[in-house]
């Protein structure tokens, strides 16, 4: 009796890790968003319900465009959220053109001044390599690549081959126009005096190729890097000085 009390037992322990290492890969979670998201409608209002989030440090709940793998333009920000657990967390998306249903959510901390910021706002991981990140329709974890220029903050295992470079100068963006090979990765150096932004046109809602834009702005010796799927001519342009223009042809 006593020996089969101790296998259920172990079955029971085992089978727990596996099930929850599913989510947060067998860590503890420092931060956490519910995978139970909603989108409701209320009368004329629409929006996405979060069922639970908790917060090491004060912070909000974005949701931003999830466009085949990449992380997109932001759509929509909750309120500001202390620190703690908090329930049915409430968006209100009524009025976005964004594609939400397809879009993720994820949490930001607070940068101290109680009003969300995205640039320079640190996103909260769920672990050190595993940002709190989900997609709004299945509820599945986001992974740090997939977010591109905003997963500076973690670890990840990308060892990317560079295709072509583009240096940004005082004069804009030299070679103004490369030609790559679809799933290559184009790198932009800024060798400039000044911050540069890498975005694609129209500025400023980027909304050509929403998911290619730093989202941030880069400093001189600093490198922002782009992985084009799609073929196409993606014009795009430097988000701080908008005079400065390039295209990269993918072919």
């Amino acid at each position: 009796m006593k020996i089969a009390t101790i296998i259920i037992a172990i079955a029971l322990v085992v089978g727990g890790f596996l099930y929850f290492g599913t989510d947060i890969l067998g860590e503890k979670e420092l931060n956490s968003i519910s995978q139970d998201i909603q989108i409701e409608t209320d009368e004329e209002l629409t929006y996405v319900t979060i069922s639970e989030v908790t917060l090491q440090k004060p912070g909000y709940v974005a949701i931003r465009e999830f466009v085949d793998g990449q992380v997109g333009q932001m759509i929509e920000v909750s309120e500001y959220l202390e620190a703690g657990t908090h329930e049915d967390i409430h968006i209100d998306v009524s009025y976005i053109e964004g594609d939400v249903e397809n879009g993720i959510a994820l949490l930001y901390f607070d940068n101290g001044d109680q009003g969300f910021n995205a640039i320079g706002s640190e996103i909260a991981p769920a672990t050190e390599t595993q940002p709190a990140a989900r997609l709004i329709r299945t509820g599945e974890y986001v992974s740090a690549e997939s977010l591109g220029a905003l997963s500076q903050n973690f670890s990840t295992t990308n060892n990317i081959d560079i295709a072509q470079e583009v240096v940004y100068t005082d004069n804009g963006f030299v070679p103004e126009t490369v030609t790559i090979r679809s799933g290559e990765t184009v790198r932009f150096i800024n060798e400039s005096s000044v911050g540069m932004w890498v975005a694609s046109d129209d500025h400023p809602q980027h909304t050509i190729l929403s998911t290619f834009d730093q989202f941030g702005i880069a400093e001189n010796g600093e490198s922002y890097d782009y992985t084009f799927e799609k073929n196409g001519a993606w014009a795009y342009h430097d988000h701080i000085d908008a005079s400065k223009l390039g295209t990269i042809i993918v072919n």
